[in-house]
């Protein structure tokens, strides 16, 4: 990874040229504290590159708690109870 390395070295050297708002500066600035784990996850083949599968659990997890709680909602309200008494005395 001669290149990343060499990519890495001007980042460097360049962001203390440039100014902090300019485009390439603001560039810069997101990268370089990004770099290390850049480095890790190429030399590291068996990293994942997105984390979409836990946010996907994480999601649907989120998903059957809010249905829980308007299950459990529904219900407890007077209308609900109303309409089982409905139900079962005909």
């Amino acid at each position: 990874m001669p290149k990343l390395n060499e990519l890495g070295k001007w980042m460097a050297e360049t962001y203390k040229t440039v100014l902090p708002k300019s485009p390439i500066g603001q560039a810069i600035a997101y990268c370089i504290p990004r770099w290390d784990k850049l480095m890790n996850y190429l030399n590291d083949g068996s990293l994942e590159i997105d984390n979409n599968w836990v946010e996907r659990i994480i999601y649907l997890l989120a998903l059957q708690e809010a249905h829980k709680e308007l299950l459990c909602f529904i219900l407890s309200s007077e209308l609900a109870k109303r309409m089982m008494l409905t139900l079962l005395i005909g």
